[in-house]
């Protein structure tokens, strides 16, 4: 390779890492057990970006400024599919075994569908928290079940 290419290759690459460098990051974390749709406004960013974090899985988000960022966390529909598909086995178990589970089960059962039932009447709102990023503080961001087991929970760090 030529001198003069490789020096232009490494002039490109040190730009690209000072690039990198001096961006604003956000990482979200989903610890929900179902996907989270979220919608991500970055410093300087004219719209925001909507994703889902599938459960269990965090993305990270890039601004090349610093300042003030937001997320909004909104429980997806698949959310409210496993719900339905829970409430279904909960009702298959008690019909199909009456006879052979004990009055405890069947109460601890018969709680849970009418918790189950709660949420899916509930018009369960988005939720959202800021914080502030600069290239050399990241923003994290946990989402999760509320402590009253109902809807999400969010936290800025």
């Amino acid at each position: 390779m030529e001198k003069k290419t490789r020096n232009k290759l490494l002039l490109i690459l040190a730009v690209l890492v000072l690039l990198a460098l001096s961006c604003s990051e956000v990482i979200v974390q989903n610890d929900t057990a179902s996907p989270v749709r979220v919608i991500v406004a970055m410093p300087g960013e004219s719209s925001p970006e909507t994703t889902v974090i599938l459960a269990g899985d965090a993305e990270i988000f890039l601004s090349d400024i610093s300042g003030t960022y937001t997320i909004t966390a909104v429980l997806d529909e698949a959310w409210r599919d496993n719900l339905r598909a829970t409430r279904d086995e909960i009702t298959l178990i008690l019909l199909g075994n009456l006879n052979t589970i004990d009055q405890e089960e069947i109460s601890r059962l018969t709680r849970a569908l009418g918790k189950i039932n709660d949420l899916l009447d509930k018009d369960l709102n988005p939720i959202s928290c800021s914080g502030e990023v600069n290239d050399e503080v990241s923003g994290n961001v946990t989402i999760g079940i509320h402590l009253s087991g109902v809807g999400l929970a969010i936290r800025c760090d």
